[in-house]
């Protein structure tokens, strides 16, 4: 009973800051079928159907959008290194002090 209390606490405050963030759709030309045509995703899906037995597509299909998924977050540690190190040190105080 005192979980459920607390479960929907958290969830009330969850979904008050939800509330407050904006929402967006995807536009029209991003959903499938207008960006690439059908035809094309159709040939390339019966490539990967074909290759299967004998190739892991699958996998490296896997592979290559968990890659391109890490991108951002590689690349906002690249910024934030290059920010932190250019920091200056101010009254003995920063990040060129250690």
């Amino acid at each position: 009973m005192i979980t459920n209390l607390l479960i929907g606490l958290i969830t009330t405050i969850v979904n008050a800051l939800d509330a407050l963030l904006p929402h967006f759709t995807v536009p029209s030309f991003m959903t499938s079928g207008s960006l690439i045509p059908t035809g094309a995703v159709d040939f390339i899906a019966a490539l990967f159907s074909a290759v299967s037995s004998f190739y892991p597509s699958q996998l490296v299909l896997s592979i290559f959008v968990s890659i391109c998924a890490m991108w951002p977050v590689v690349g906002a540690y690249l910024v934030f290194q290059w920010v932190w190190r250019h920091v200056p040190t101010i009254a003995g105080f920063g990040t060129g002090d250690g």
